[in-house]
């Protein structure tokens, strides 16, 4: 249920977006239409706002439903396994409801915002494995800075 009604609420902002813009066009002066775009640009920005609010509240609660098969990137289960496969298609099936639930508008605009949360969400997934951990740390611990480099590693000029 919360999938419908964030992407209702992001389809609101759409149509009051719509509504401002068609209200601004009805002023024939153009002095006058200036003026009044002025002063509902900061409505319109923040309607905006709340609708990349919601779509970015939509792509959480996707990710959150792919995590898991994302977090078994590289072990023993995703190489036996398929996670990555059933992750892509979970993440398809929301995008064929999410072009049904969205105005086109959103729509096209959750694209990208789902794109940018499977990249971030994959990166991390790959850079904090459990197993990378431990030899991140022996690294730092037993690497010398000013042996590569001639000791301009960390120096500020």
């Amino acid at each position: 249920m919360e999938l419908e009604y964030v992407s209702a609420l992001a389809n609101d902002t759409a149509l009051h977006i719509e509504d401002v813009i068609e209200l601004i066009e009805h002023f024939t002066i153009p002095e006058i239409r200036e003026k009044i775009d002025e002063i509902f640009d900061p409505l319109t920005t923040t309607l905006f706002q709340c609708g990349q609010t919601c779509l970015k509240r939509l792509a959480k609660l996707v990710m959150a439903d792919v995590q898991s098969l994302l977090d078994q990137v590289f072990e023993e289960e995703w190489m036996e396994g398929s996670p990555m496969r059933v992750a892509t298609a979970t993440i398809s099936d929301y995008m064929r409801d999410f072009q049904e639930f969205l105005v086109p508008f959103w729509a096209d605009k959750f694209v990208m915002t789902i794109l940018e949360e499977v990249i971030v969400s994959y990166t991390r997934t790959l850079l904090f494995r459990k197993d990378q951990k431990k030899s991140v740390t022996t690294t730092v611990t037993t690497t010398d800075p000013g042996a590569a480099g001639g000791g301009a590693a960390g120096s500020v000029g």
